[in-house]
């Protein structure tokens, strides 16, 4: 058993600043390994009863009591499609935390924690996804590890609002606001499509242009491409604002900060990492690294909040 990472959790806090990041390893029923970073995890420990209420989604296994809160356990195996572990010997409950929640999965036998670079994850193609719901892969011991993405399962179980609530005003509605030459233009900077998702469909409803990128790579190279051609209606490589998520392959939302900075025909570049791990953690790594503003995922009318008054301050 593997017992309250959340407790010696701070040492692999240090490597997020260095584009690398530990994996908690575990099986759902086969070889395969799977992984899940271990900051979103709290504690591993044998499966205790669970209560099933009438209702429930069909990939939540039940609830329990939890150190004295009552949580949702969801069966891991079930939602990548495995044969459901509620019941065997070899299940466990892993309690999360992410998104601004606290929930369970049920996994197999929890393998080990393993430390890996960004630059050593890559995007897996389509048949390797679990239909969506892996959203990185490493190798370990010449063995497949694939990340999964456990905002996306939580999404398709309980989806999150994407409306910006009518008490916030949008940059147009906003009385006092400074008449804009054109509309600003947001990168969007995320691995999981799910976010992406979520991200652009509230900067629809600000009316504002944005772009989106896959990882941290892949927009350095976008704003370095276009800051070549400067934009007199925006700010550097033609945007007015950098939203990026930290956990992503190739290059994190902390290594492309820093870059950003880095760069002369960049660094005015208002940056706001936008991450499902929360903590005090990571705003000291989210200003250590140079950006602007952390903000934890997600809550559309806080992140337009946001949005709105960065984009009015710069």
């Amino acid at each position: 058993m593997i017992a309250a990472p959340a407790s010696r959790t701070e040492p692999f806090t240090q490597l997020a600043g260095y584009n690398r990041l530990a994996l908690l390893t575990f099986r759902l029923g086969d070889n395969v390994r799977f992984g899940i970073n271990i900051l979103k995890t709290r504690e591993v420990l044998r499966l205790p009863e669970l209560e099933r209420l009438p209702g429930m989604h069909p990939l939540v296994a039940g609830g329990c009591n939890y150190r004295g809160e009552e949580i949702a356990v969801i069966d891991l195996a079930s939602a990548m499609s495995y044969p459901p572990l509620t019941g065997q010997d070899s299940a466990h409950l892993m309690v999360t935390e992410f998104n601004r929640s606290r929930q369970g999965f049920i996994i197999g036998q929890p393998d080990r924690i393993i430390h890996c670079k960004g630059t050593e994850l890559t995007q897996p193609n389509s048949v390797l996804t679990y239909g969506g719901r892996v959203n990185a892969l490493t190798h370990v011991d010449n063995h497949i590890v694939a990340i999964i993405d456990v905002e996306q399962i939580l999404a398709s179980i309980e989806p999150a609002s994407e409306e910006i609530p009518h008490s916030i005003p949008t940059i147009a509605q906003a009385t006092n606001a400074t008449p804009l030459p054109s509309r600003h233009r947001v990168l969007v900077v995320d691995d999981s499509a799910v976010a992406r998702r979520q991200i652009t469909r509230l900067l629809d409803q600000l009316n504002l242009d944005y772009m989106t990128a896959n990882d941290g790579a892949q927009a350095l190279s976008l704003l370095e491409d276009r800051s070549a051609q400067p934009d007199p209606e925006h700010g550097p490589a033609g945007f007015d604002l950098v939203i990026s998520d930290i956990e992503m392959p190739q290059m994190d939302g902390y290594t492309l900060s820093r870059k950003i900075r880095e760069t002369a025909s960049l660094r005015t570049l208002p940056i706001l990492l936008h991450s499902s791990l929360s903590g005090v953690f990571n705003d000291q790594q989210a200003t250590s690294a140079g950006a602007d503003r952390f903000l934890a995922k997600f809550d559309p009318g806080e992140l337009s909040q946001t949005v709105q008054d960065m984009l009015r301050k710069h």
